[in-house]
């Protein structure tokens, strides 16, 4: 089986973000967003085991919520899933390989946008 990050969409409202005096808000850049799409992909990869029985492409969707030190704030939210086992073991592999401060190494100046990121994974058969 093949395992495939569709994407990643960064959830921040821009709006809501910093207080009068501080410096105008970083954005990540479209390269930042691909390194922190490579390192969730290998961090999670490395704990994802291979899903039995999928006869077609599967995806799913998760929510992961970041503390300032890298480590997940709370556990990983399935979103919306095309196969139950594939999105449960999604989370399970998130939950374990990302609970580690050291699993991950995002800009903490950039936190106001990787705070909350929605994972596309997919799930592809051999």
């Amino acid at each position: 089986m093949r395992l495939i990050v569709l994407g990643l969409t960064v959830i921040v409202s821009l709006a809501s973000l910093g207080t009068a005096g501080q410096a105008e808000n970083l954005k990540l850049s479209p390269a930042q967003m691909m390194q922190m799409q490579t390192a969730l992909n290998h961090a999670i990869r490395r704990c994802l085991p291979l899903v039995p029985g999928l006869a077609e492409v599967q995806s799913a969707t998760v929510l992961l919520v970041f503390n300032r030190d890298n480590t997940l704030a709370q556990h990983p939210e399935l979103i919306a899933t095309t196969n139950t086992a594939a999105g449960k073991a999604l989370i399970r592999a998130a939950a374990r390989c990302l609970a580690d401060k050291s699993a991950l190494r995002f800009d903490p100046r950039f936190y106001d946008a990787w705070r909350e990121i929605r994972l596309n994974w997919r799930f592809e058969p051999f």
